[in-house]
């Protein structure tokens, strides 16, 4: 009988130099797991809706290629990539369509290199079910002798709403958005990649409208220019497909066996990674006697801001008959469907057609990716953290071992020229400027190094001498008192020949804070891809990638 594995804690950390990347497992061992999920899928007796689960996942692959094959070739030349070959293994990746930074996008180019490793089937899955962010970015500028962040837009922000379902509000703005990076950067950044990016982005937004499908199909024409060879398709189209209708319908018809082993994997997770926070790294699901939360989303045309879907017995409301069930918002929507085996595989395509949409939720969408589509996933350090849940509630529900994946990021900051003060200063500079108050003495020692261009003043010298002859002395304790008020008068004195240290030392402290808050800003690996020197970046992600 199949054991599934306990959670374990797993540090991971984004890489914090220039050009450093992060690839877990090595390209040898990722081999040997890919052979091993591959063994999963064929040798095992897991039955899906009465349907064998191998058989499922040659049937998925084959909707899966047929999509995305349909969807690149709506906008570039596919001559120069391989078919998509159900007898070859299927390596995955996806990402929000955001102007994300270069770790991010360093997945793609991992992805195309092992695509040519190990002669695999590669695509990248446009993940469009999430909420889309503001529609801006953080771009530097120099003004007034200092460098600041400037959020510049590329559409009026609409309502939270998922990207499947965004539209471009300002033509204006979106095509105006290059240019005004741009000038925002001035002369800081030769040649930002934003310039090619942008007019294919225009061009496919004036075609279908979202703007966000616009800038991740303008990515990928890029990276074919670099010679990545990688298919694209958003999750929105995947989940027309009657496999996903029928992975969906499983999770229904076991709603509360999932919810159970979810919200117990939730639990583990957060006792094992010592996080307090009910809402980290997902919400529990809700239940009640009426009705159970499913890690779906709900949305309409009419009201597309995204609801949490549930699933209730219909029998109880409507005396229907058996196998059907109510699906519902649990306000304003509801519909009955059928759990029978061979009835409504393509439901939720169905109801796309009437405006209905129903997504899954961060850990069900890499539960059908990693189960059905493919047989290694690549992700950055945040999925890598999030799915070893998913793998516990894979082992727990399907009773199979989890798919083994891959996690892949790289660290690069934007070549700017920044302040060249010395940031690892600044607590000394506090600590010297605190013994300006209390210790003068060992302030003029410190501050010597600090300002050595400095000259202290007469008297300094003979003053400090005159403290430490005090401090020496046998006192009784009658002297006290007189012994301490020496040592005021000389610590007094010594602040007024120091006073000018002081002060140039304290504006010395106002720059080293403004360099540091500059550099806490600008040398930043979450900055956009898209502001980043061509063949600086694409140099930098080519050979990163090359070296596993």
């Amino acid at each position: 009988m199949f054991q599934p594995r306990p959670l374990t804690y797993k540090k991971l950390r984004a890489p914090a130099k220039h050009g450093e990347q992060f690839i877990s497992p090595e390209i040898a061992v990722a081999c040997e797991q890919i052979d091993s999920n591959i063994s999963t899928i064929r040798n095992n007796g897991l039955e899906i809706g009465g349907s064998a689960y191998s058989e499922l996942v040659s049937q998925a692959r084959l909707e899966f290629f047929a999509k995305a094959t349909q969807y690149t070739a709506t906008y570039r030349d596919t001559d120069q990539l391989a078919c998509l070959d159900p007898d070859k293994p299927t390596v995955l990746s996806g990402h929000q369509p955001t102007l994300f930074h270069p770790g991010v996008w360093f997945k793609n180019f991992y992805l195309s290199h092992l695509g040519k490793y190990l002669d695999a089937n590669v695509v990248n899955i446009v993940i469009d079910n999430d909420v889309a962010p503001a529609r801006s970015i953080q771009v530097p500028e120099y003004v007034d002798a200092q460098h600041h962040l400037n959020a510049i837009v590329f559409d009026t922000d609409d309502a939270a709403i998922p990207f499947e379902a965004a539209h471009v509000q300002s033509a204006s703005h979106f095509q105006s958005f290059a240019a005004k990076v741009g000038q925002s950067m001035g002369t800081l950044i030769d040649d930002p990649l934003i310039h090619e990016l942008w007019p294919f982005a225009c061009k496919q937004a004036e075609q279908h409208g979202n703007p966000y499908l616009a800038i991740a199909q303008a990515r990928h024409v890029f990276e074919g220019s670099l010679g990545l060879k990688t298919w694209e398709v958003p999750l929105s189209d995947i989940c027309d497909t009657a496999v996903f209708g029928r992975f969906a319908r499983h999770l229904i018809k076991h709603a509360y066996e999932l919810l159970v082993h979810y919200n117990t994997g939730l639990s583990e997770y957060r006792q094992t990674n010592k996080i307090r926070s009910k809402s980290h790294p997902v919400p529990d699901l809700e239940h009640s006697l009426e009705r159970h939360e499913l890690p779906f989303w709900i949305w309409t045309d009419e009201n597309p801001t995204r609801r949490r879907l549930f699933v209730s017995d219909s029998s109880a409301e409507s005396g229907l008959e058996s196998k059907t069930v109510i699906l519902s918002d649990n306000a304003e929507w509801k519909k009955t469907i059928s759990l029978k085996d061979d009835e409504d595989t393509l439901f939720i395509a169905e109801l796309r057609k009437m405006g209905v949409y129903i997504r899954p939720r961060a850990l069900a969408t890499t539960m059908f990716l990693r189960l059905f589509l493919g047989d290694f996933f690549v992700h950055g350090i945040g999925g890598g953290k999030y799915d070893q849940l998913t793998d516990y509630i894979i082992e727990h529900v399907f009773q199979i071992p989890a798919p083994h994946f891959a996690i892949a990021t790289m660290t690069a900051f934007l070549p700017l020229d920044l302040p060249e003060e010395q940031i690892e200063d600044l607590g000394e500079i506090e600590s010297t400027l605190r013994d300006y108050k209390h210790a003068p003495d060992r302030f003029a020692f410190k501050v010597r190094k600090l300002l050595p261009h400095l000259h202290l003043g007469e008297g300094v010298e003979g003053l400090i001498a005159e403290k430490e002859a005090w401090i020496r002395r046998d006192v009784d304790p009658a002297g006290r008192r007189e012994w301490h008020l020496e040592l005021e008068r000389i610590h007094g004195k010594l602040q007024v020949l120091l006073s000018e240290a002081h002060e140039q030392l304290s504006e010395r402290r106002k720059l080293v804070e403004k360099a540091a808050k500059q550099q806490e800003l600008l040398h930043s690996r979450e900055l956009s891809y898209c502001l980043f020197p061509k063949k600086n970046l694409s140099e930098l992600l080519e050979i990163t990638s090359i070296t596993p």
